[in-house]
C-alpha cells in the first residue's frame, strides 16, 4: 500500500479503463528500470481485483517497479488522496475514447480537481502537490501540460 509513501512514484488516472494502460504501464516500467524501479499507482473506476487480474494476465515485465491499482474517480479529491497524489512525482491522465472535445474537457476537469486539491493542501499548511508536469495522453496525440505553479516548495 502506498498511502503516505515518501518515495517518488507515478500516478496514472485513466478516464476509463482501456488498452492504453498496458502500453503505458510497460513504458513506465522500462523508463524507471535504471532507477531500480518505482511504485506506479493506477486510479480507475473499475473493480480493483479486476484491474489486478488484468495487469497480471498481461504479463508486464515490471523491471523492479510495482503497480498498485485503486478503485476511484480522479474527479473526487478524497480518491486522489487515497492514492497519495500529493506525493506523486508525475501524474499521467489517460483521455477517454469519446469525441476529442469531450475527452479534452474531461482531462481539463481532472486537472482542475488536482489544482483545487493543491490549493486546499497549501491552505492546510502542506506543500501541496509535488508534481512538476502532467501528461495527458489522447487517442492520436500526447500533450505535456507543464504546470510549474504546482511544484512543491
Amino acid at each position: 500500500m502506498l498511502t503516505g509513501c515518501d518515495l517518488p512514484f507515478d500516478v496514472s488516472l485513466p478516464s476509463r479503463w482501456s488498452e492504453k494502460i498496458w502500453t503505458l504501464s510497460e513504458k513506465l516500467c522500462e523508463g524507471k528500470e535504471l532507477l531500480g524501479g518505482r511504485p506506479i499507482v493506477i486510479l480507475a473506476d473499475k473493480d480493483k481485483e479486476e484491474m489486478d487480474s488484468e495487469i497480471e494476465s498481461f504479463g508486464i515485465d515490471l523491471r523492479g517497479s510495482s503497480i498498485t491499482c485503486r478503485n476511484g474517480d480522479p474527479l473526487i479529491k478524497e480518491d486522489l488522496l487515497k492514492v497519495s497524489a500529493q506525493h506523486a512525482s508525475a501524474i499521467i491522465i489517460l483521455a477517454n475514447e469519446g469525441t476529442p472535445e469531450h475527452s479534452d474537457a474531461h482531462v481539463i476537469h481532472i486537472i482542475f480537481t488536482l489544482l483545487a486539491l493543491d490549493k486546499e493542501l497549501k491552505e492546510q499548511g502542506s506543500h501541496g502537490l509535488h508534481v512538476s508536469a502532467f501528461l495527458a495522453v489522447g487517442d492520436v496525440r500526447a500533450k505535456a501540460l507543464l504546470l510549474y505553479g504546482l511544484r512543491g516548495k
